[in-house]
């Protein structure tokens, strides 16, 4: 995503001009000009600005996954957005450049409320970067999960031929009745390889069915961790 770690790219950016901290305290200072008065303004800088992306991609991961379910329950059929995407406000990512720039002049400078109101605005590109980033992979994730959910009998019934095949096999049977340890991983192969076949992680991720078998001679063929 192109808003995600953007806060945090830009101020380590400049956070190389702040060195040395103020002695001076300021009840109203912001999360930029509260690290001037730090022992070590860069890492507060940092730490500051790594918070505020970690808080913005829990937000959208909020917002992708609500978009996607509207998106899935319609079938696809309308127009799905995060709901923080505003398309009535288009945002410049060129801007990013002058605004690492301003700050890291102003954190050079020590010009506290400068330095804090430049922070906001770079919050508030990122956030709409970001936005628009969610509504993107919301509609590239939701129509994928939609062919899938459609698609979920047929994979289940899919995986279940794939595995009855591997477990009809004359080589299936001989190790069955020779070695069950080599047996077992044999089916346990053949799982894996039934199993991107027929997409059931996709499957099992969305919810539209779940792969599993059990045939004459194995239970329980999913994959071990």
């Amino acid at each position: 995503m192109r808003g995600q770690a953007l806060v945090a790219t830009m101020v380590i950016l400049c956070a190389g001009a702040a060195t040395g901290g103020a002695a001076r305290g300021d009840d109203d200072a912001g999360p930029i000009s509260a690290c001037f008065d730090t022992h070590d303004v860069d890492l507060c800088i940092r730490l500051a600005a790594e918070a505020a992306d970690r808080d913005q991609e829990r937000a959208f991961a909020r917002e992708r996954g609500d978009c996607e379910r509207r998106l899935v329950a319609a079938e696809g059929r309308g127009v799905f957005r995060c709901a923080s995407d505003d398309p009535a406000a288009p945002v410049d990512a060129r801007a990013t450049v002058d605004l690492t720039h301003e700050l890291a002049e102003a954190v050079k400078l020590r010009r506290r409320r400068a330095a804090d109101d430049i922070y906001q605005r770079i919050v508030l590109l990122s956030q709409r970067l970001g936005a628009a980033d969610c509504t993107a992979a919301c509609n590239a994730q939701g129509q994928a999960m939609l062919r899938v959910s459609k698609a979920g009998p047929a994979l289940v019934r899919m995986y279940r031929t794939c595995m009855s095949a591997f477990e009809s096999a004359p080589a299936a049977r001989a190790l069955h009745a020779r070695d069950r340890e080599l047996y077992a991983a044999y089916m346990r192969g053949a799982s894996e390889r039934c199993r991107k076949t027929s997409q059931c992680d996709a499957l099992e991720k969305y919810g539209a069915g779940s792969c599993s078998y059990s045939g004459r001679t194995t239970r329980a063929t999913r994959p071990s961790p």
